[in-house]
This record gives C-alpha cells, sequence and structure tokens, in this order.
C-alpha cells in the first residue's frame, strides 16, 4: 500500500494544476457564438443580445441603413407569437406595439414572414436599420453560410 502512495499522490497533483486550466477552455457552444459574431461582423451585420424570453436566448442582427439625416424612420416590430390568431397581424406574428402598426404592411410582408424559419423570433426596423430577431438555433452548421442567409432575408426586407 505505501509503495502505491507516492504515485497516488502525483496523480492527485497532476489533477488538481489541469483541471482549472481545462475549466478556462472555451466550450463547443462560445466557440460557435463567437464564429456567428465574427462571421456577422464581416457581413456588416450589427448584432446585439436582447434579454431572453422564456423560450430562451434573443440575439438581434441588425443591417445598418444609411439615411439622411432629416429623414424620418417609422419604428416597427413583428414578433412570432406561439400560437395563430386572426387578431395577429399573419398566423403567429403580430405587432410588439399595437400603436406602431404599419398601415401600409400588407401581402408581401406576410409572403416574406411565411419564408421565416421557427428560430427567427422578431423582424423590424428602427431608426438604424432593419433586423431579425434569431434564436441561434438551426439554420446550419457553418457560421458563415448563416450570415449569408441572414444577410439575405435583411436585404429583401429592405426590398419590400
Amino acid at each position: 500500500m505505501q509503495t502505491y502512495l507516492p504515485y497516488l499522490m502525483i496523480v492527485l497533483a497532476v489533477c488538481m494544476a489541469v483541471g482549472p486550466v481545462m475549466m478556462l477552455k472555451p466550450s463547443a457552444r462560445a466557440k460557435r457564438q463567437a464564429a456567428l459574431r465574427a462571421e456577422a461582423a464581416q457581413q456588416h451585420l450589427l448584432v446585439s443580445m436582447l434579454s431572453p424570453d422564456d423560450l430562451g436566448l434573443r440575439v438581434n442582427y441588425q443591417l445598418p441603413i444609411e439615411r439622411a439625416l432629416e429623414e424620418s424612420v417609422v419604428e416597427w416590430e413583428l414578433s412570432r407569437q406561439r400560437f395563430e390568431h386572426g387578431a395577429h397581424f399573419h398566423k403567429d406574428w403580430d405587432w410588439s406595439d399595437k400603436d406602431l402598426q404599419q398601415s401600409s404592411a400588407g401581402l408581401p410582408l406576410q409572403r416574406y414572414l411565411d419564408q421565416l424559419p421557427e428560430s427567427i423570433c422578431g423582424v423590424g426596423q428602427n431608426r438604424i436599420g432593419l433586423y431579425l430577431v434569431w434564436r441561434e438555433k438551426g439554420l446550419g452548421p457553418e457560421p458563415k453560410d448563416i450570415m449569408l442567409q441572414l444577410r439575405s432575408w435583411l436585404l429583401e426586407l429592405k426590398a419590400l
């Protein structure tokens, strides 16, 4: 028994030294988020974290739009609800602020919303530009492909 005690102590000491260092390594999820943020910057998209709702993480990916200083912007947002209802704007999409409903919004915007996956939970416009709120789930494994898809949806929204 006494001959194994020094070896056991060495193994224990190594584990105590290596354990905390291993905990400093970023997780696979943290690496993926960092890659998504870096690719968003490459695609000239602004990223901001929103307060999580009861379904989890929400991240705002925004396409900045240059406007004249005197140009006024009507801010609006459509949020995906948990259920479809006749009082909603379209299926499970409804205005976040009933006072800011777009009177001009209609069939083109409804068709646009139909193509968005479930992981997109918000669409809108503010003084900076157009944005999509994404839960960072789905849309594939490659950050570059994901950001290209988000950017193409934002450009399509801009064209409406």
